[in-house]
């Protein structure tokens, strides 16, 4: 009798397991084809390196692109997994879908942040090199380092929807630093020119920018 009732407990599961992920799929589905995406700003990186669009026209770049395994009603399956910033609504998404591109699920991770990519780091860097401000620092043997991510509470411009990270240019490998900005690539801003005038290269005296 016992044995009985767990085959049927788990049949019950393993149903609501199917419709759970039933309803997720439709969802995400749904939410793909039918809202309208708003209008990326005119800097935004988006609009600057490779992008793909998804069927509502969300623009996307790709972060990461791999083939995992999951397990299924018993069985192993493999599936597509893509790990993307989303431009049009400023958040990292989850796109999983069968290796042949066809029931794609995505799911939103709001709180997650992405490391750049090379495209959106050479974007950034070029935001910097380009801005006036920099204009007498800006100098041929400057390395430019970035892709750090920056997301505070207490910042409205790099917090929640933004996609801001660190950019750092210096001399003799390090040992000098002369920039180091932050630069949000939803909007293709500089936020701050000057984040921490305190950190100084490894020759530099302490606490130089203060």
């Amino acid at each position: 009798m016992r044995s009985r009732q767990r085959l049927v407990l788990g049949r019950l599961e393993t149903a609501w397991s199917r419709l759970g992920a039933t309803i997720v799929a439709a969802a995400a589905l749904a939410a793909c084809a039918g809202v309208r995406s708003p209008e990326l700003a005119p800097g935004s990186a988006a609009a600057h390196v490779p992008r793909e669009q998804l069927a509502n026209g969300d623009a996307i770049v790709v972060v990461r692109d791999y083939v995992d395994e999951f397990k299924l009603d018993g069985g192993t399956v493999h599936k597509r997994v893509r790990w993307a910033w989303n431009y049009s609504r400023g958040l990292t998404q989850e796109l999983r879908s069968n290796l042949d591109g066809s029931e794609l699920v995505v799911i939103d991770h709001p709180r997650l942040t992405l490391r750049a990519t090379a495209d959106e780091l050479q974007y950034a860097v070029s935001l910097v090199r380009d801005d006036p401000r920099f204009a007498g620092r800006v100098t041929p043997e400057l390395q430019f380092d970035s892709g750090f991510s920056y997301r505070e509470p207490g910042n409205p411009a790099c917090y929640l929807h933004s996609r801001c990270i660190h950019v750092i240019a210096s001399r003799d490998a390090g040992a000098h630093i002369v920039i180091h900005a932050i630069v949000d690539l939803m909007q293709g801003t500089i936020v701050d020119p000057d984040y921490d005038p305190r950190m100084t290269g490894i020759a530099d005296p302490p606490g130089k920018g203060e």
